[in-house]
């Protein structure tokens, strides 16, 4: 005996659900369409007074916050203070 073949039922469909579409995140981009991963855009972080002092003297110092900016259009995309996303950011080289 043969099995008949899976239906439309069986198959998985390549469209996404509308609650999928709407649960996705947004990438935000500036005016140019450049998001935060692009070569174009750099992260500016913002740091304390004592923070500068310490960089100031060559110590390592983890910013306050850390916004991203668009060289193009000079258009803040992006402001995180999650000091765990800010560790995963490559300021500077």
């Amino acid at each position: 005996m043969s099995t008949p073949p899976p239906g439309p039922a069986s198959q998985p469909s390549p469209e996404m659900s509308a609650t999928e579409v709407e649960a996705a995140p947004k990438k935000r981009t500036c005016k140019c369409g450049h998001d935060r991963h692009h070569p174009m855009v750099s992260a500016d972080p913002k740091y304390s007074g004592f923070g500068w002092a310490a960089i100031l003297t060559g110590i390592s110092w983890e910013p306050q916050s850390m916004s991203f900016k668009c060289r193009v259009c000079d258009q803040i995309i992006e402001t995180i203070r999650d000091p765990a996303e800010m560790k995963k950011v490559r300021i500077y080289g």
